[in-house]
């Protein structure tokens, strides 16, 4: 006859495995972040559970509808518009109307206010609501990870590309740091609002153009890697000399990541315990 205690140590065993009537530890939250590749153009699909948000929606006729639906997304409980250039909001016009959206975030973007004007309306016309974010506020939907919003201040005269939101996303193991197009100087004044500020993963700003990415801030937030969001451009972008200072910083090139070459690049982060990349 079979022993109890060799029949009872299996049924143990996979108890305190799965944490099953054990007070064992619950199952980790997870979020995905992924920097899709919309040619030359920002954005950033966050998913959490049923959560699905947006940071950025890429630039006209890129399919960024298309893009989403394949990836099982049919509705956002919001997108953030980091500024109001084209390569950033262009898309939106394709996605009102076509995904379901909960609200749309903008910052305080006074140039090419022509752009937002007309995603206003386009919003306003299918009944989607827009509000304004600054530093100090929060994003919903994405708990048990914080978010900040760390730029602009509310009452900066910014605009253009130093108006872009900059959120920060995660918990005490892992974050990352999206900051649109922001430039050097509005790096330098935020180092200045923040100078503990650290992270794991770096949207890289302005495509990897020589006005963002200086060495000081890159060498403050001491990523592990950095993403290009980047496309054929005329422009040269990624720059060498912003390439240059990302090595410096990052050592190893494989962590300087870059949608043209990569395509979407894809990481995971879990609650308590860190992030890998897909």
């Amino acid at each position: 006859m079979r022993h109890p205690i060799s029949f009872l140590f299996p049924v143990a065993f996979l108890l305190f495995c799965t944490g099953c009537g054990l007070g064992g530890e619950p199952p980790r939250e997870r979020l995905s972040v992924e920097f899709l590749h919309v040619g030359q153009g920002n954005a950033c699909l966050l998913r959490h559970g049923s959560h699905a948000m947006l940071l950025d929606a890429g630039p006209d006729s890129m399919g960024i509808a298309d893009t989403l639906r394949r990836r099982g997304v049919d509705s956002l409980e919001w997108v953030l518009v980091s500024h109001g250039h084209r390569d950033h909001c262009g898309g939106l016009f394709e996605l009102i109307g076509k995904i379901g959206i909960g609200k749309i975030w903008v910052g305080p973007d006074t140039n090419e206010q022509w752009a937002l004007d007309s995603v206003y309306r386009a919003a306003r016309a299918k009944g989607v609501l827009m509000d304004s974010l600054f530093r100090g506020d929060s994003l919903p939907g994405l708990e048990p990870w914080t978010s900040r919003v760390l730029w602009p201040k509310p009452g900066a005269r910014v605009a253009d590309n130093g108006a872009s939101l900059v959120t920060q996303i995660g918990d005490n193991s892992a974050n990352f740091l999206y900051v649109g197009d922001l430039g050097q100087e509005q790096e330098t004044a935020l180092m200045l609002l923040e100078p503990s500020l650290h992270t794991n993963i770096l949207q890289v700003g302005h495509h990897g153009s020589a006005t963002s990415s200086g060495l000081p801030f890159i060498g403050q937030l001491s990523p592990e890697y950095a993403v290009i969001c980047v496309g054929e451009n005329p422009w040269g972008h990624p720059r060498a000399e912003t390439l240059a200072r990302l090595s410096l910083i990052i050592r190893d090139s494989s962590k300087i990541l870059r949608t043209d070459r990569q395509g979407s690049i894809r990481f995971t982060f879990s609650s308590g315990f860190g992030f890998w990349p897909d």
